[in-house]
């Protein structure tokens, strides 16, 4: 059961860590040409995708530690 959360949780780690680098090399073009827009817009919306893929691994870890807790706390019989 709780195989496919761990796989999402992977594959939002890799597409966060991909959109990442993506960012950062974009950002060092802008650097280097602050007045570029076009630029800073679609580093704002790299961003922005990082930040649903953190909260999605954030509520996922979130759920899992609930689960742990949930589990052990369940009576014994």
């Amino acid at each position: 059961m709780g195989h496919p959360v761990v796989a999402n949780k992977d594959s939002w780690k890799k597409k966060r860590d991909d959109l990442s680098n993506k960012r950062n090399l974009l950002f060092k073009k802008y650097m280097r040409n602050p007045q570029d827009f076009s630029l800073a817009r679609e580093i704002k919306a790299i961003d922005d995708e990082i930040a649903e893929y953190t909260a999605k691994m954030t509520d996922d870890n979130r759920a899992e530690r609930k689960a742990r807790r949930t589990a052990t706390d369940s009576p014994q019989n």
